[in-house]
């Protein structure tokens, strides 16, 4: 047997105390009555004195008292199995990167707003599985269907217009790559999010349309841009523009037809998207009124609560108590009223009880001296590990805030709090608690809240003091793996920034507004636990990025850079420090490579028809 609130034990100690004051009553009232009446009169005087009866009522006040402590202190044993299910539906992410989704008429950039929607609509469906295409010419899958966020998060910051080797915009492929990403089976749960103005060059739609109704995937269509169209910038060119084979500048237009179309035949919507600022939540909640498959299932163990024994015998003792007594008058009240005066009694002792239940809807709600009286960090800190392993972390934010209420000087609950609110995407929060954390921490909790803290930086949009954490982190714990992976994306994101004051915004990002954490934990995205001990997400291991392929790796020093880097090769003794700069580095050539070969694709083939 175990206690899931053993601080509370000490109540038990009441019991012999209550036992003792009974007794100690009683005495006065015998000793008054002694005063005016001779013992041996007493019987003929009181014919219902019982002095007998006044060792079970004692006893019964007794019992009463520690039944309450043993409710409080809630007892568990035997072992229970509780299943938990993951349901949801699977959603690919279809986004057009042709050059004209440079184009400025959806500010900054239709390809911004379009990544921006992605974020919001992953941020917005937690539970569901999701996956990313990037089309043009032809098309690519840069993410198969997965439960992890970040890394939609992170491989959006790869795609850049004109970035696949065929220029272009046809729909098709983007369609039927899809569709392989999907697989067999699963009708009714299949949702194909697409991400374009609508420009399609290659035909073929017809036939798509046929192959989404037989496979059961629903089309919602966003379209990025406006019907009056502007000029596409070529990348890499500033004041460049894109012009046909006959030298006249191209205007390239939102096609809403065409996403109408494929969204109305599949039983889907479409939206317009006119800038950054579009809401996505009718289709996200037409989305989330889809039938949902069970995507993940586990069953967990759990020990039975078992409070409501010692409840139901502290109550029977109570109604002993009030009933049993040295004194009871010759004629008993009338039922009614009888049932009121222990109703009066018993239901005060319920209520009080019921406090301690961590599912009763006043308990959030309680005075600062009941949640001391009540509770204390290590249980509240305890009831929110356990939510947020079951993947509750909304359900694991209420008893964190009143473990951090009741020792606001801990750092250990303070990092237990921070890490709750990372999960349930209340980032700025998280950043509170994670900085008071750090700075208090020991050494064996230091490294950890320190890594948490640039998990938290970086969703909140805080990039370089994302990095900063991260640094401090790898000062303490050199082989954290997860923080040098952090580190990278969180000097990339720093890096971007700075780009994007220079008036680049389509290589540039707003606030991160992602729920999940940038270190992808096999799927969950949960923050680094305490190294020695539980806590949230404990049971899952961070391990870098899978399921992504080649997409968004960062390439390692000196491959296929040697003319570009010749000063990083040979340098195997590298610290965190100079690994993270060379691979932010390497990053940014990337990038620059990729627009310029855009650049001259562009006008390589500007005399072959259209390629915007």
């Amino acid at each position: 047997m175990s206690f899931a609130a053993p601080s509370l034990l000490w109540l038990v100690l009441l019991a012999p105390a209550a036992a003792a004051a009974a007794v100690w009553l009683w005495r006065r009232r015998l000793a008054a009555d002694a005063a005016w009446a001779a013992r041996g009169l007493w019987s003929r005087l009181l014919p219902a004195f019982a002095p007998r009866r006044l060792t079970l009522s004692v006893a019964a006040l007794a019992l009463a008292v520690l039944g309450v402590a043993f409710a409080l202190a809630r007892p568990r044993w035997g072992s229970g199995e509780q299943k938990v299910e993951r349901k949801g539906v699977d959603v690919v992410f279809l986004v057009d990167s042709s050059l004209s989704m440079g184009a400025f008429d959806a500010p900054p950039s239709r390809l911004f707003v379009a990544k921006s929607l992605v974020r919001r609509m992953v941020r917005d469906m937690p539970g569901n599985r999701v996956g990313l295409v990037q089309t043009e010419g032809d098309s690519l899958a840069l993410a198969p269907l997965t439960l992890d966020g970040a890394v939609i998060d992170l491989l959006l910051d790869a795609i850049d217009p004109g970035s696949l080797p065929t220029p272009g915009t046809e729909l098709a492929p983007g369609i039927e790559t899809a569709l392989r990403l999907f697989g067999q089976g699963g009708e009714k749960h299949r949702v194909l999010v697409m991400l374009s103005d609508g420009e399609d060059w290659g035909g073929g739609l017809d036939s798509e349309v046929s192959k989404l109704k037989e496979n059961g995937v629903i089309v919602y269509a966003l379209g990025v841009g406006t019907p009056q169209g502007t000029t596409v910038p070529i990348p890499g060119n500033p004041g460049e523009v894109k012009r046909d084979q006959d030298g006249s500048v191209v205007i390239s237009r939102l096609n809403e037809d065409t996403l109408e179309k494929l969204a109305r035949a599949t039983g889907g919507d479409y939206l317009r998207a006119t800038s950054a600022a579009a809401n996505p939540s009718r289709i996200v909640a037409q989305i989330d009124r889809l039938e949902k498959r069970t995507i993940e299932s586990q069953s967990l163990s759990t020990l039975e609560e078992r409070f409501q024994w010692p409840l139901a015998l502290a109550v029977l003792a109570l109604l002993v108590y009030l009933g049993v007594g040295p004194f009871l008058p010759e004629r008993l009240p009338p039922l009614p009223v009888r049932f009121a005066v222990a109703r009066s009694h018993v239901l005060p002792l319920v209520l009080l009880t019921g406090l301690a239940l961590p599912s009763l809807p006043w308990q959030p709600h309680l005075p600062a001296w009941v949640e001391r009286w009540m509770y204390n960090p290590r249980e509240r800190t305890e009831r929110s590990i356990q939510e947020y392993q079951k993947g509750r972390a909304r359900e694991a934010v209420e008893p964190a805030d009143t473990a951090e209420r009741l020792a606001p000087d801990d750092p250990t609950v303070q990092y237990d709090a921070g890490t709750v609110h990372l999960g349930a995407g209340d980032s700025r929060r998280a950043v509170s608690l994670l900085e008071k954390a750090a700075k208090g921490a020991e050494p064996g909790l230091s490294p950890a809240a320190h890594y948490n803290l640039g998990n938290a930086k970086l969703a909140a949009g805080d990039a370089d003091g994302a990095v900063e954490a991260y640094k401090e982190a790898l000062r303490e714990q050199p082989a954290n793996q997860d923080a040098k992976h952090n580190l990278e994306l969180a000097l990339r994101e720093a890096q971007k920034r700075r780009m994007g004051g220079q008036g680049n915004p389509s290589g540039s990002r707003g606030q991160q507004k992602q729920n999940q954490q940038p270190s992808n934990q096999q799927g969950q995205g949960n923050p680094q636990p305490k190294p020695g001990e539980q806590s949230p997400g404990a049971q899952q291991k961070a391990q870098p990025q899978q399921g992504q392929g080649q997409q968004g790796q960062p390439q390692k020093p000196g491959e296929g850079q040697d003319d570009r880097l010749p000063q990083f090769r040979n340098q195997p003794d590298m610290n965190a420090r100079e690994a993270a700069s060379v691979l932010s580095a390497v990053e940014n050539l990337e990038r620059q490579q990729r627009r310029d070969q855009a650049a001259r694709r562009a006008r390589q083939h500007a005399a072959r028809g259209k390629d915007w």
